[in-house]
């Protein structure tokens, strides 16, 4: 039996991390980049309010640590690094917005789904790490589980070329246990 594959690119944290989790949860063997290699490398400029910089503060998380966490879900992990700036990563997440719609029209007949994603205000590692306030920030395993829900859910073709507000969607499938939060 063949098992499907899904790439997903910065998986060391964040919504990248839970994403590539809920896709293995799902069943899916997953492909992840991210700069971040190994666990104590991930580091992130803490600036200070007269424009300078202070020293680098740690962050958790890494591709090594996201593919034990694969593999210990029953699926294959394949890592690969990017490289430093990111380059293909930033651009394609700029030119998604824009080639989403004509990937799926385009190649909805090779099974390929395009899906633009807006995840709205998500707390992650990065923000924890700098001690940002929450606000009411969606955790990342809120795209995560919409992600592995669009993926395992092919007939729901209403979704495909289009934007998903993913605290949304969340919402109201009702795929996070207490998203959204009483009151919200």
């Amino acid at each position: 039996m063949s098992r499907s594959v899904a790439f997903v690119t910065g998986a060391s944290r964040g919504i990248g991390r839970a994403s590539a989790l809920a896709l293995a949860r799902a069943g899916f063997d997953v492909a992840i980049t991210a700069r971040t290699v190994r666990e104590g490398e991930g580091r992130v400029e803490t600036p200070y309010s007269d424009g300078s910089a202070a020293a680098p503060v740690a962050v958790t998380g890494s591709l090594e640590t996201t593919a034990a966490e694969i593999e210990a879900e029953g699926a294959q992990a394949l890592s690969v690094e990017m490289g430093m700036l990111g380059l293909a990563h930033c651009a394609s997440k700029g030119a998604f917005h824009r080639i989403a719609p004509i990937l799926q029209a385009e190649h909805a007949k090779d099974g390929i789904r395009a899906i633009n994603l807006d995840p709205g205000f998500t707390q992650t590692e990065t923000m924890t790490a700098l001690g940002l306030p929450t606000l009411g920030a969606a955790t990342p395993d809120v795209t995560g589980a919409v992600v592995a829900w669009l993926a395992t859910h092919p007939e729901e073709a209403q979704w495909d070329g289009r934007t998903v507000d993913t605290h949304a969607l969340c919402a109201e499938l009702e795929l996070v246990a207490g998203w959204p939060p009483p009151g919200s």
